[in-house]
């Protein structure tokens, strides 16, 4: 019996996602218009990886199940934005405002949140493992079933957040305000 040679598996490269120029064209139409393209174009995957959103009024955006890895939503208004499903892995959305926002089962891991408003936004399921919430307003979130694992929470007020089967280990708690949660 002849013996095999060991093959090493060689990894797979990430490939990063870059942004559609036809669908940021489309978003600097206005969230109306992007709004009515991803109703008439519900197959269509939304392509924003990596988009510069720095300031932008993006207020009740539908970006659900859309790839948002990487983007810089850095003092964007988002306020009822739907996002849920979406993939914001490593997106930036330190100072964003995402009052009321959707996002459910969406993936947030290693992303920046650093002192972004959440307050009352939708988070079920979500995975933010890893994830700077560094002084984010969390107050009355949904974060049920949420991934939180070794997620940088410091100094963040969670006051009032429905934290319900929440997994929070490892995460850095130091000077969270957690009061009057919902377990």
């Amino acid at each position: 019996m002849t013996e095999q040679p060991i093959r090493h598996r060689k990894r797979k490269k990430k490939m990063k996602v870059i942004a559609d120029p036809h669908h940021l064209a489309l978003l600097n139409e206005g969230v109306l218009a992007w709004n009515q393209w991803r109703e008439d174009h519900p197959e269509m995957l939304a392509l924003l990886g990596e988009a510069d959103l720095r300031g932008r009024d993006l207020r009740a955006a539908d970006f659900s199940g859309a790839i948002l890895q990487g983007a810089n939503f850095s003092r964007a208004v988002l306020q009822g934005a739907v996002i849920q499903c979406a993939n914001l892995t490593k997106a930036t959305l330190n100072t964003a405002d995402l009052a009321r926002a959707d996002l459910r089962e969406a993936n947030l891991r290693h992303a920046y949140l650093g002192a972004a408003n959440l307050g009352g936004a939708q988070l079920a399921k979500a995975v933010l493992r890893r994830a700077d919430l560094h002084g984010a307003n969390l107050g009355r979130a949904d974060l049920s079933n949420a991934d939180l694992r070794e997620a940088d929470l410091h100094d963040a007020n969670l006051s009032q957040a429905i934290l319900h089967q929440t997994d929070l280990s490892g995460a850095d708690l130091q000077g969270t305000i957690l009061t009057a949660t919902t377990d």
